[in-house]
């Protein structure tokens, strides 16, 4: 999950419409804190992955495919 923790959190963010600052106030953590995150300078943790996900709406799944490039075909 660390290759793609950034991903990850990244299309969630940006399916969301929410900047960094937003995202991150929205999940109860550091701008710098998700920053790093998508960065890859840091790895969160799996439940912080899954927990940013799906506390910006999005279906964990499905956000897994997209950032592996996956179109269900």
């Amino acid at each position: 999950m660390n290759l793609l923790a950034s991903q990850v959190i990244r299309i969630a963010r940006k399916r969301a419409g929410l900047t960094q600052a937003e995202a991150a106030e929205h999940y109860g953590v550091e701008e710098r804190t998700l920053r790093r995150w998508e960065n890859k300078e840091s790895n969160p943790d799996f439940r912080d992955v899954v927990g940013v996900v799906e506390g910006l709406g999005q279906d964990f799944l499905d956000v897994c495919k997209e950032a592996r490039g996956f179109n269900g075909n």
